[in-house]
Order: C-alpha cells, then structure tokens, then sequence
C-alpha cells in the first residue's frame, strides 16, 4: 500500500515536473510569435502607408495628364 502511494506520489512529481517544462517551452513560443506577429503588424502598417503614397502620386499623375490634354485639344 505505502509503496503504491510513493510510485504514485512520483509519478505525479514527475508528471508536475514535465508540465511546467511544457509551459515554460510554450511560454517562450508564444513569446516568439508573438514577437513575429508585432513584425508582421509593422510591415503591414510601413505597406498601406507605401501604397497610400504610390496612389497619391497616381492621382497627381492623373490630373497632371488631364491637364496636359486640355491644353493638347
């Protein structure tokens, strides 16, 4: 009886054990990605400004060539 008490106290020792190693790995992945996603959110962010840059510059692009063909006709 004793003895099935003590392997079953070190079993669930060793089972604790494993489990905080597991939540610490996981921690530190979550970490990771979230340290990724912030990245990806950033570049994300640097592209809708480029783009809203680039389609700014079409539309002055636009109305520079509406111009130059009034003044053509």
């Amino acid at each position: 009886m004793l003895e099935s008490i003590t392997a079953e106290k070190e079993q669930l020792q060793t089972d604790l054990r494993e489990n905080i190693e597991m939540t610490i790995e996981n921690q530190e992945e979550l970490r990771i990605l979230r340290d990724e996603l912030k990245k990806q959110q950033e570049l994300i962010i640097q592209e809708k400004n480029h783009t809203i840059k680039k389609e700014e510059e079409i539309s002055r692009t636009c109305e520079k060539l509406v111009e130059v063909e009034e003044k053509l006709k």
